[in-house]
């Protein structure tokens, strides 16, 4: 999603992020934010592409929103969004934690402790890569099975060329890989679990091919990959659904929810879009109660892409 000046994918703030590192990474989450709210101000056809996307989904979920105040907020937290966790490079530890606040950490522990790994089930709402920077911080073994991340920081990407095993690199999908090259894949990714590891993996990826469900999320239909409940039932490890979440102050909200099974026969029995379903459902629900964290969900029915018939 491409919307004004300063929330843009590239240049404006690859510029501001030099500036925004000298200052405490709450006063710069905070600036941004504000930056966001003034193109939003300032920007009349911004303004009118935030309304109409804030309404339309209000009208979808039965949500009464003020809108012009919400769209407000959800271009500061689009600048926020965009900035990823790289206002934390390098900040201490003790810098850090003050602005992580972490919930369900006995959850994460709970899942860990059965000895399969744990499937860190995350998305893009919020501060969507916050629960890995935490993770990361806290020194707990952490994998990616995703596509290659981009504009993030130091601290998360330099275990990205780790060969092995268990190693990153050879991890990553792609949207271009040949189904033998995903397989492989996710047969590493079953490694990593079995070496009491956490691998992460996004279930709010729309997809196109094998191993995807339809599935409904903000009144429409699109297909969804299935591979974190594919590798869930094969692997036996227990998912853990995490979501964070921006707070005005410039701080974070962590937070681990209790995690579950799928059935080892849903591959056979072809629920996997079941599970998908739920989990959406939940993402749903955060949305609804957190619109101005909801990053660029509300845009997605600008385009057809992954969009499937009802039912």
């Amino acid at each position: 999603m491409r919307l004004g000046w300063v929330s843009s994918r590239k240049g404006p703030l690859a510029m501001l992020l030099p500036g925004l590192r000298l200052l405490p990474p709450g006063m710069a989450a905070r600036l941004a934010a504000g930056l966001g709210r003034a193109e939003y101000r300032v920007n009349p056809s911004l303004r009118r592409r935030y309304v109409d996307a804030l309404a339309r989904a209000g009208r979808q979920l039965g949500c009464d929103w003020d809108v012009p105040t919400l769209g407000r907020h959800l271009a500061g937290n689009q600048v926020r969004w965009r900035l990823r966790d790289r206002l934390f490079d390098g900040q201490s530890d003790a810098r850090v934690a003050p602005l992580l606040r972490v919930d369900g950490r006995d959850h994460l522990d709970a899942a860990l402790s059965e000895g399969r790994g744990a499937i860190l089930l995350v998305n893009h709402f919020g501060a969507f890569l916050m629960p890995a920077h935490w993770l990361m911080r806290q020194g707990y073994p952490l994998r990616w099975l995703a596509e290659r991340p981009r504009h993030v920081s130091r601290l998360l990407s330099k275990e990205f060329q780790t060969e092995g095993p268990t190693g990153q690199r050879r991890l990553f999908l792609s949207r271009k890989a040949s189904p033998g090259e995903s397989a492989s894949a996710i047969m590493r990714a079953g490694r990593v679990l079995a070496s009491g590891a956490l691998v992460m993996i996004a279930g709010d990826v729309r997809w196109s091919g094998p191993n995807t469900a339809s599935a409904r999320f903000l009144g429409r239909h699109y297909t969804f990959t299935t591979t974190w409940a594919a590798l869930a039932a094969v692997t036996g490890a227990p998912v853990l659904p995490a979501f964070g979440l921006m707070d005005p102050d410039g701080s974070h909200h962590i937070e681990f929810l209790p995690p579950f099974h799928v059935p080892p026969d849903a591959l056979q029995t072809g629920t996997l879009s079941h599970w998908v379903q739920n989990y959406l459902d939940a993402l749903e629900q955060q949305v609804r109660s957190h619109p101005d964290n909801s990053s660029d969900y509300f845009f997605w029915a600008e385009s057809h892409e992954y969009q499937t018939e009802a039912g």
